[in-house]
C-alpha cells in the first residue's frame, strides 16, 4: 500500500464541450474547438495518495472535485483555479459515518450541494460491506454522513440528482440493485424507494440475457465477492 501510495495521482484537466475527446498532451487554450470535442487544457501531477477509479464534478461556483478511493476512508480533492492546484477535502471522520475503502460515485445538483457516496470492502472476506453517503452544503467544508445500507456484498454505488434537485443513489448487492432517494439535500433520512432483483434463470445463457436486458446499469452481479447470482 506504501509504494502505491508513492505513485503520483494524476488529473488531466479538459473543457467539455460536446463530449468525446482529443488525445493531444501539454497545454491547450480554453475555448470551443473546430470540431465541438472535449479539448485538453493542462495536464496536472498531483503526487497524493492512491486515488483509483477517480470520479469528477464541478460546483456551479467552479471549484473542481475528484474522488477516488485506495485509503482507509473516502478520499476527495478540491481544485478553486480550474485544475491548476489540488487540495486535500477532510470529509470526517469515521465516528462521523465517513466510512469507505472502495468504489466511490459524486454528484452535484445546481444549488452546489455535493453528494459522495463510498463503499466499505472487507479484504479479509473479500465483499462489500457498506454503502455510506456523504452530503456537503457548503462547497465542501463540512460533511454530514448516511449509512444506507450494511448488507453482504454491497457493492457498486452511483449518485446522481435529477434537475428537480432530488438525489438519487442505486447499489448492487449480488442479487439485485436498490434505489435511494433524498428530497431535502440529504436533511432528513435517505428513503428506499425499491430493490429490483433479477428473475431466476433456467440456463447460463438465460442468466446472461437477463443481466444485460435490464436498463439499470448497475444489474451485473457484483465484483466484490465470490459468490455467484442468481
Amino acid at each position: 500500500m506504501r509504494a502505491a501510495a508513492a505513485r503520483p495521482l494524476a488529473f488531466l484537466c479538459a473543457l467539455a464541450i460536446h463530449g468525446g475527446c482529443t488525445h493531444s498532451r501539454g497545454s491547450a487554450a480554453l475555448g470551443a474547438t473546430s470540431n465541438g470535442m472535449l479539448a485538453i487544457a493542462q495536464h496536472v501531477d498531483h503526487l497524493d495518495v492512491v486515488g483509483r477509479e477517480p470520479m469528477v464534478v464541478e460546483h456551479p461556483d467552479g471549484s473542481l472535485f475528484v474522488a477516488g478511493y485506495g485509503e482507509p476512508r473516502p478520499t476527495l480533492w478540491k481544485s478553486h483555479d480550474r485544475g491548476v492546484t489540488w487540495t486535500r477535502v477532510d470529509v470526517g471522520s469515521e465516528a462521523q459515518g465517513a466510512i469507505g475503502n472502495s468504489d466511490v460515485d459524486i454528484a452535484v445538483s445546481r444549488d452546489g450541494t455535493l453528494y459522495f457516496v463510498s463503499m466499505l470492502f472487507d479484504r479479509a472476506a473479500n465483499e462489500g460491506r457498506q454503502i455510506a453517503m456523504g452530503v456537503s452544503r457548503d462547497v465542501g467544508a463540512t460533511w454530514s454522513w448516511t449509512t444506507l445500507s450494511q448488507r453482504p456484498f454491497d457493492d457498486r454505488p452511483w449518485v446522481a440528482v435529477a434537475p428537480d434537485g432530488m438525489a438519487h443513489v442505486i447499489w448492487n448487492d449480488g442479487s439485485g440493485v436498490s434505489h435511494a432517494t433524498s428530497r431535502d439535500r440529504g436533511v432528513t433520512a435517505w428513503a428506499l424507494e425499491s430493490t429490483l432483483r433479477a428473475a431466476p434463470a433456467t440456463s447460463p445463457l438465460d442468466h446472461a440475457v437477463r443481466w444485460r436486458c435490464a436498463s439499470c446499469r448497475c444489474l451485473p452481479p457484483a465484483t466484490s465477492s465470490t459468490r455467484a447470482s442468481s
